[in-house]
């Protein structure tokens, strides 16, 4: 919460500043939708085009926009919808990080991980428009899930990680090495870990379908 209030404050200063005379609610979303969250937000309200500017936006994955399309419906914004998905995806980030550390390094840990997640400079990235969010609750929800065996759970997370940001399919073979570390000849329980790439293979599918 303080991380986004302070995000929040410094926003509303600069969109203060960019407004000069005009309305701070015409501006404020200026001072979000800056760099790629511009192009997220293009994505979530025309779609994947093969023509005129929007032809170049086939270069981001289509999960976040997706999300961000569907959740617009309830709240009546594109931004305040990609807003609100970074912070509950940024809530479930780092409750699946404390849970992760704790299994290996003990609760006094996992609370020192949690404090550092969003104390880091950086952090401020998990309360923009951005995918950081969205990818860390998903990717970390999936090493929980393999941590924990369900397979299921950890197979579905790292699919929609895959289809959230490129580096995820790396996820698969990290993912896979954890299955027969805990498995070993039965790793043919983990099979829903075949379902990791599929994330990746729908935005080559998507590719197919805008391009050609």
């Amino acid at each position: 919460l303080a991380v986004r209030f302070a995000v929040l404050a410094i926003a509303v200063l600069a969109a203060s500043e960019i407004a000069k005379g005009r309305p701070l609610d015409a501006s404020l979303p200026e001072a979000f939708g800056h760099w790629d969250a511009a192009h997220y937000l293009r994505i979530a309200e025309v779609g994947y085009r093969n023509f005129g500017e929007d032809r170049f936006l086939i270069n981001f994955f289509p999960f976040y926009p997706l999300v961000i399309w569907l959740l617009h419906f309830p709240v009546g914004s594109y931004l305040l919808a990609a807003l609100l998905i970074s912070f509950a995806a940024s809530v479930a980030a780092g409750f699946f990080l404390q849970k992760l550390a704790s299994l290996d390094f003990g609760a006094a840990s996992a609370r020192y991980s949690l404090l550092f997640f969003f104390l880091f400079p950086t952090a401020f990235f998990l309360a923009v428009p951005y995918t950081e969010a969205l990818f860390a609750a998903l990717s970390l929800s999936s090493f929980y899930f393999a941590r924990r065996r369900n397979w299921a759970a950890a197979g579905i997370a790292g699919l929609l990680a895959t289809a959230t940001r490129w580096p995820g399919i790396m996820l698969f073979p990290a993912l896979a090495l954890e299955a027969w570390m805990q498995e070993g000849r039965r790793v043919k329980r983990a099979w829903w870990l075949l379902l990791v790439p599929l994330g990746f293979l729908s935005y080559l599918a998507l590719n197919g379908y805008v391009t050609g």
